[in-house]
């Protein structure tokens, strides 16, 4: 079972790679076969494949014609419908998936989405099966986009209505999970007189778990509605579900009510409906809360909610902000922290300085969960503060690059080198940014020491007048006698070459970049030979200096060193050329892929893998692949400082950095 389910899910690689004839005369046949497999993950995974064959099918202009429709209509739309009514799930699910791929595939054809559409109705009026019908509910959503707004309209809400009074309350709850996403589909001129009754009847059935759906599909009917009716009509309706008597239906409506409130204008917000999203943030006000994450959602949910009412609003929220600052829960603080910034942003110099500071300092001293997540944001922060302020903040900078346990704080610190000189003064820049540049570009650890370089070529081009320290510090390292030193050059010339002007990067360091071509060490010839081939090999504004690069990119290309030489041949990176390694991609580099398909079609005859089709399936690219192999460097600087990252700077797995949302879609 599989070796023949290995050879069924590289079903569609394979038809990949021997294109459409074969595709129709050996691939179709195995797939019917296979699709009425006794084993039930054989017929799943069967179905899952069909998706790529069809793109195989319309890739080719010349035969994805009248033919090709044909050979769908009679051959694989019939065998994907039959596994919608198939007896196991998993399989059912895999056939409803694969009718909405297909529906997307074929929307140019309007014969496939009509008989798309005849499954749904087929599966909706099903009155033995159920499961039959809540499928049908699904595929209405997943297919809304392939069938196009007229067909929507026209065909599918009169189904929809239909469903939606089913008496199987799981076809209701599927409907209701969905609806919002349909009404977005169908637009606000049709949604509000067709679909949005549905939605305020649903959110009344008798069955919490649809109502729960309601809850959860709020924000999407919100944002296909008018403003009219989402002041009035949903206002009303999330008031109902907050004060539901299922505290699933409650949890769920206050978890979605941040998002919600970021779907009004902003005067739109009222202040009953302002005041349950600030109730969030003390359940002991309200007995009905009595879900602890309901803060999460309320720390998180916060900077959308601020940016729909604005700053002019904030003292009706900036109680709530003050305690969840200081909340119990680390989680509640580590989202703040994280947007941080953008509240900032929103509230302008003097209401940060005077309300968001005080947070920023717990924050920053508070634990390590809780402190990186205003790390990353540090230079915004700051920039949202009045000049005098930042200038006084300047020296946590310092400390953070200096920290010595914790390595991710520095990474951090470094990739806002280019942002943190853009807030500054130019003296501020140089006499403190400057050295913190170069101290992180040559630190014990590698990802830091990469973040850095990055950075360099900006803070160059941006210092109009004061860059000579920073350049003397760049340049400094291409002479050191230290091949690390020099290494660390060759690495910042990729930022550089980017970055910095032509007059720049010709009068300072070109001709380190050349020098450095032929480096004793191969390691920094290593890194020479990348940005040659690259980054300087076709610049423009190089052009006068083009005989010089392309001579010190032949001496490369002809490197003892068989990596140097290899990447001095590549003016596009290996990985990005070629892509990843996958039996599509052995297949290719085949001279005969007849031989692939004799071996999955005699694999589904006798259900066991022939040994040389086992062999050939894992053996490597032939000798004909003449494609070179790409491979990390063989060699390295002797002596290398840098080998092992002390134990308390090693990662941890409980070290993370979530993602606070701070946009109004939230």
């Amino acid at each position: 079972i599989m070796h023949r389910l290995y050879l069924v899910k590289e079903l569609g690689e394979t038809a990949r790679a021997v294109g459409y004839d074969d595709t129709i005369k050996e691939l179709l046949p195995l797939l019917h076969r296979l699709s009425e497999d006794a084993e039930q993950v054989i017929r799943q995974a069967s179905i899952e494949q069909i998706p790529d064959l069809v793109a195989v099918l319309l890739k080719d202009p010349t035969k994805a014609d009248d033919t090709c429709l044909q050979v769908l209509q009679t051959h694989l739309l019939p065998l994907v419908a039959k596994r919608a009514r198939d007896p196991n799930p998993t399989t059912r699910t895999a056939a409803v998936n694969a009718l909405a791929q297909l529906a997307e595939l074929t929307h140019h054809w309007q014969s496939m989405k009509d008989q798309i559409f005849t499954i749904v109705t087929t599966l909706a009026a099903d009155e033995v099966e159920e499961e039959h019908v809540v499928e049908a509910a699904q595929l209405v959503f997943k297919c809304a986009h392939a069938f196009g707004h007229q067909m929507m309209i026209e065909r599918c809400i009169p189904v929809i209505q239909t469903l939606s009074a089913n008496p199987v309350f799981r076809v209701r709850k599927a409907i209701a999970a969905h609806l919002g996403s349909i009404a977005k589909q169908v637009g606000n001129e049709v949604a509000p007189s067709t679909l949005l009754p549905i939605f305020v009847t649903l959110a009344k059935d008798e069955i919490w778990g649809v109502r729960k759906a309601c809850a959860e599909s709020l924000v999407e009917m919100s944002e296909a509605v008018l403003p009219t009716h989402r002041e009035n009509t949903l206002c009303s309706l999330f008031a109902g579900l907050a004060d539901d008597p299922s505290r699933w239906v409650r949890t769920a409506a206050y978890q979605n009510l941040g998002r919600f409130i970021a779907t009004f204008d902003h005067d739109a917000v009222s202040p009953r409906l302002l005041g349950y999203f600030t109730g969030m943030a003390n359940p002991k006000r309200n007995a009905k809360l009595a879900d602890g994450d309901l803060l999460m959602f309320c720390a998180f949910n916060f900077p959308g909610v601020l940016q729909t009412i604005g700053a002019e609003r904030w003292p009706e929220v900036a109680e709530v902000y003050a305690l969840l600052v200081k909340d119990l829960q680390w989680k509640v603080r580590r989202s703040l922290a994280h947007s941080l910034h953008a509240v900032a942003a929103i509230l302008g110099p003097v209401l940060s300085e005077r309300c968001l500071l005080p947070a920023f300092n717990l924050f920053y001293r508070d634990v390590e969960e809780v402190k990186v997540g205003v790390i990353p944001s540090m230079a915004e922060f700051f920039g949202a503060l009045p000049m005098e302020r930042r200038r006084a903040l300047l020296p946590l900078a310092i400390e953070v690059a200096e920290e010595p346990d914790i390595w991710r704080y520095r990474k951090l610190l470094a990739r806002q080198i280019a942002k943190f000189s853009q807030i500054y003064e130019v003296d501020d820049v140089v006499e403190v940014l400057v050295p913190i540049a170069l101290r992180l570009c040559r630190d014990p650890v590698a990802s830091v020491r990469k973040a850095a370089v990055g950075q360099i070529g900006s803070l160059i081009q941006h210092l109009d007048h004061g860059r000579e320290q920073c350049i003397e510090g760049v340049c400094a390292l291409a002479l050191s006698s230290s091949c690390h030193d020099r290494k660390i050059f060759a690495s910042m010339c990729e930022s550089l070459v980017d970055q910095v002007d032509a007059e720049l990067l010709e009068k300072h360091f070109l001709s380190h970049i050349l020098n450095l071509a032929s480096d004793r060490v191969p390691n920094v010839r290593f890194s020479m030979a990348r940005v040659l081939a690259q980054k300087l090999a076709h610049q423009e504004k190089l052009e006068k200096h083009q005989l010089e690069i392309k001579a010190a990119l032949k001496t490369l290309q002809l490197d003892n060193d068989s990596d140097v030489a290899f990447w001095a041949h590549f003016p596009t990176p290996p990985h990005v050329l070629y892509g990843g390694n996958s039996t599509g991609a052995f297949v290719s580099s085949q001279s005969n892929p007849s031989a692939v398909l004799s071996a999955v079609v005699s694999s589904s005859v006798s259900q066991q893998l022939p040994a040389a089709a086992a062999q050939q399936s894992t053996s490597a690219p032939s000798s004909t692949d003449e494609r070179p192999q790409s491979a990390p460097p063989s060699t390295s600087c002797s002596s290398d400082p840098i080998t092992e990252l002390p134990a308390s700077q090693k990662p941890s797995t409980s070290q993370s950095e979530p993602v606070a949302a701070v946009s109004t879609s939230q």
